[in-house]
């Protein structure tokens, strides 16, 4: 196909403005084929989970407490699970059999979810470093303040690099850093 596309394009005349009518509007077809494509992506019924209980909030974030409170002490180890600002928290916890927050806490640890939510009034003119250094660095503080200990931080895709920008900015605050698919 390319092939042919580049043969066909040698012999045409650039300045046609059939060509250029031509080009245009299968730029259009592809484009309104693309947004088409994400519209059914975030439109998409998931399946309704469980509302988790909110263990912090601040603007449209908030972070999800995962862990097992079923017995006296602490839930176990916390561990601050952090996705990306594009696919939210529910990516990884999808269903009961395929989800890592209810993994994390089958295994032991406390796992606290952030939830960035509907970017709002508050948000509109954030840039990364407002997500990391306002929204990020008081959720820890506040997992900290409650656990009493470092929790393990964990990021997913590019929500580790958001991660692993925290755990600079805070290395006595994490505990260990864990990063899932970061574009680094």
């Amino acid at each position: 196909a390319a092939g042919n596309l580049q043969k066909n394009l040698e012999k045409a005349d650039p300045d046609l403005p059939a060509l250029a009518a031509a080009v245009d509007a299968e730029a259009c077809r592809r484009l309104k084929a693309f947004t088409d494509g994400v519209t059914r992506y975030r439109d998409h019924p998931r399946a309704h989970r469980p509302a988790r209980p909110e263990f912090w909030r601040q603007g449209s974030t908030q972070v999800l407490d995962y862990g097992i409170h079923d017995g006296p002490g602490l839930p176990g180890f916390p561990a601050l699970v952090v996705p990306s600002l594009i696919n939210r928290g529910y990516i990884l916890d999808l269903t009961d059999e395929q989800s890592f927050m209810r993994h994390l806490a089958a295994e032991g640890f406390w796992p606290f979810l952030v939830e960035w939510g509907a970017p709002g009034a508050d948000e509109r003119n954030f840039d990364l470093s407002d997500y990391i250094c306002g929204r990020l660095e008081q959720a820890l503080d506040e997992i900290c303040r409650t656990t009493g200990q470092a929790p393990a931080v964990v990021g997913y895709c590019m929500g580790g690099t958001l991660a692993l920008a925290l755990s600079v900015r805070k290395p006595l605050q994490v505990g260990a850093l864990a990063l899932l698919a970061t574009p680094w």
